[in-house]
């Protein structure tokens, strides 16, 4: 009787530990900039020797970006800011480079900050990182904000890693469907290729798809077919259903405008056009087009 007393308190203890008022139990994910967390606001915790990513887009017009961490204890954790080419260069090196990390300052009502511009429009990240000094756990929250800043739906952040970094495999998507955001400027190098995918209903209504891209023809875009998209990734020789195109009564610098006969998960192929770096953003909208 004793025991299972005591067993049954040691469950109730654990129980309490783990239902924490305020506590987020990360998700899966923010292991690099392929998998980058876009939850803010809310508070998470960093075992000792453990990183979290975050991302961030910007329309690289100027504004004043303001990023914000609370932890506990409150040097518990710190944070780095990384361009989308220092991202890069880890991802491919690991070298590890940024442009800014926190600090304290007594005007600013949080325990670390960093505030700062760029020139040029794309996807920026937040790195931060368990203080080595410490044995045990940190909680911490943080926060971006600013004009010209913004975030993915949460929706799109439990995407396919080719999705969300500016060095992309060439193959073909997976079968299985994999929405993701089509909506945020990304860094593109070289001659480098990068799906996107959406949902259709197929009742027959019209899809519009337009890129915006800086330098304006250094990025186009092609419409693929569930079908042509699975004979794609076989190797076979495929052609699109349709390609992007400059129409200047259009929105965007190409567009594309059809429709389907059946429901599926369609896709878009974005192809760069090298040399050096552009910076480009998809448009998909529809009656029947989901994500």
């Amino acid at each position: 009787m004793l025991a299972r007393t005591l067993r049954l308190v040691v469950v109730i203890m654990i129980a309490s530990l783990l239902i924490v008022p305020g506590i987020a139990v990360a998700a899966e994910g923010g292991t690099g900039p392929g998998d980058a967390y876009t939850t803010y606001d809310a508070w998470q915790t960093l075992d000792p020797g453990q990183s979290h990513w975050y991302k961030f887009m910007y329309d690289g017009e100027g504004g004043q970006i303001s990023v914000l961490m609370d932890a506990m204890p409150g040097d518990g954790a710190s944070f780095a800011v990384l361009t989308p080419e220092q991202a890069r260069i880890w991802e491919d090196s690991g070298d590890f480079e940024a442009c800014g990390c926190g600090g304290t300052d007594r005007f600013v009502k949080a325990d670390l900050s960093w505030s700062g511009s760029f020139n040029a429009p794309g996807t920026y990240y937040v790195l931060v990182k368990h203080a080595g000094s410490r044995s045990t756990p940190t909680s911490y929250m943080l926060s971006v904000q600013g004009d010209g800043v913004s975030v993915p739906a949460a929706s799109a952040v439990r995407t396919a890693t080719a999705a969300m970094t500016s060095s992309v495999a060439t193959t073909a998507p997976a079968a299985a469907p994999a929405p993701v955001s089509a909506h945020d400027w990304m860094a593109m190098d070289g001659t480098q290729s990068h799906w996107e995918s959406f949902l259709y209903d197929g009742k027959g209504s019209q899809v519009e798809i337009y890129l915006d891209a800086e330098p304006s023809q250094a990025v186009n875009f092609s419409v693929w077919t569930p079908e042509q998209a699975r004979l794609y990734g076989l190797g076979e020789k495929i052609e699109p259903v349709g390609r992007g195109a400059a129409n200047k009564f259009a929105q965007g610098d190409k567009s594309w405008s059809g429709n389907f006969a059946s429901p599926g998960t369609y896709y878009v192929r974005i192809d760069h056009a090298g040399p050096g770096t552009s910076y480009c953003k998809l448009m998909v909208a529809g009656d029947d087009v989901t994500y």
